[in-house]
């Protein structure tokens, strides 16, 4: 820049604190919102379950697959259609220990993908014997399967 010459709108802003702080700022605000997109968006890790079980229907296929994570939760996605009779309810059941017997975890009118809550049972250990049962409305009358066991499997541990 020559002698005398007022320095261009450039040079101004190269040299202003002011610009930089706000270009700091918003590098800084970018940074944030972007590892918050990456912690809780869609790239973030799905939890991974502890235990898997197979449900195996009564001609020995798969019908439907119990997925139990840490937290105490469990999905129930059925891998084929099951008709529930009018009046009638599919009734989801585990058991851990024989001395106990089984313990009603979820109550469904169709064959549809469940959320289980076994929060309030000990954890899901390998080994332990899930099933589905056909019984009344409302479920089972006296705290036990009265109906048909429509499928079953055990739990492993997931890869």
């Amino acid at each position: 820049m020559g002698r005398g010459a007022t320095p261009g709108w450039i040079e101004r802003l190269w040299e202003s604190l002011g610009f930089w702080r706000m270009t700091g700022f918003a590098g800084a605000a970018a940074t944030l919102l972007l590892a918050i997109g990456i912690a809780f968006g869609p790239f973030a890790r799905t939890p991974q379950p502890q235990m898997v079980a197979v449900l195996m229907g009564p001609q020995g296929e798969p019908a439907a697959v119990v997925n139990a994570f840490a937290d105490g939760t469990a999905d129930l996605i059925p891998l084929r259609s099951i008709s529930v009779p009018e009046g009638r309810v599919l009734e989801v059941w585990t058991l851990w220990d024989p001395a106990r017997g089984p313990v009603s975890i979820g109550l469904t009118g169709e064959s549809r993908r469940i959320r289980l809550d076994l929060k309030n049972l000990p954890r899901t250990a390998p080994n332990q014997l899930f099933e589905i049962t056909l019984e009344p409305r409302g479920g089972s009358p006296i705290g036990r399967p009265t109906g048909p066991i429509l499928m079953k499997g055990t739990t492993s541990v997931a890869l």
